[in-house]
């Protein structure tokens, strides 16, 4: 495994950035699946004030509890 990981080293598992050399392998129709959500939580920089964390943007079904950590 550390071998591995020298190798293509783990940047993390956002893959909004497909130009990424380590998801290339895991592009094709055989990984995808669909994953029911919910609600889901998304960092909101924008709201962020000076000095502050950056609080999270809890998108959810109208009328559902966001159930995000």
């Amino acid at each position: 495994m550390d071998q591995l990981l020298r190798m293509e080293p783990d940047y993390g598992t956002n893959v909004r950035n497909l130009a990424l050399p380590h998801w290339k392998s895991w592009f094709g129709v055989e990984h995808r699946c669909l994953v029911p959500v919910t609600s889901f939580a998304e960092p909101d920089p924008a709201s962020k004030e000076e000095g502050g964390k950056t609080p999270k943007l809890v998108l959810c079904e109208s009328g559902e509890a966001a159930d995000v950590l």
